[in-house]
């Protein structure tokens, strides 16, 4: 078969007849509006809500200080681990900072109970207004975290949806008087 039997008709375009512009072709520069349309409607505006908004994560802090507030979970997965983070929503009266739960445990997360001696890394802390320091660290304090349901998010995104309550015991650090008892329902 010659060369010539084996080529396809091209047509060449005139001026009547303008060519269709090939955004793909290497060389080829693509419409900065139409890239950026093209990313917003690939790519989700923003991770998926921690908790979806028909459930509600909800804390108190009993103790050496006395207070409810709202909280969010955020519970990330891989190959090997699962890490569990809760975080109160708004501002505390009385409470400079609550780092509620920051909880590492081997994958797959099952329904069960996680304490501070099965987790392979926790820590729960908080510091009042006053400058008295709490924490639930390796063997200072109580974590104990039920875990009642599971559910994966559908993203290309590892975060998982996870139902469950919080207690824990949070020992005071230094000159902090008394113990800093916490529980989250989420």
């Amino acid at each position: 078969m010659s060369r010539a039997a084996r080529s396809e008709h091209v047509p060449i375009p005139s001026a009547a007849t303008p060519a269709a512009p090939a955004p793909f072709q290497t060389g080829a520069r693509l419409n900065p509006r139409i890239a950026a349309l093209s990313l917003a409607l690939l790519l989700p505006a923003r991770a998926p809500a921690a908790v979806p908004a028909d459930a509600t994560c909800t804390g108190t802090l009993a103790g050496a200080a006395k207070a409810e507030f709202a909280c969010e979970v955020r519970a990330t997965y891989d190959e090997t681990t699962v890490t569990l983070v809760i975080t109160a929503q708004e501002p505390i009266d009385g409470v400079k900072s609550l780092q509620p739960l920051v909880m590492t445990v081997p994958a797959p997360l099952g329904m069960k109970i996680y304490t501070l001696a099965t987790a392979t890394e926790a820590a729960s802390q908080a510091t009042l207004a006053t400058g008295e320091a709490y924490q639930a660290k390796g063997a200072r304090g109580e974590v104990t975290l039920a875990v009642e349901s599971i559910e994966r998010y559908a993203t290309p995104r590892k975060w998982l949806n996870v139902k469950g309550t919080l207690t824990a015991r949070l020992a005071p650090v230094g000159a902090a008087k008394g113990e800093l008892h916490l529980e989250i329902r989420f």
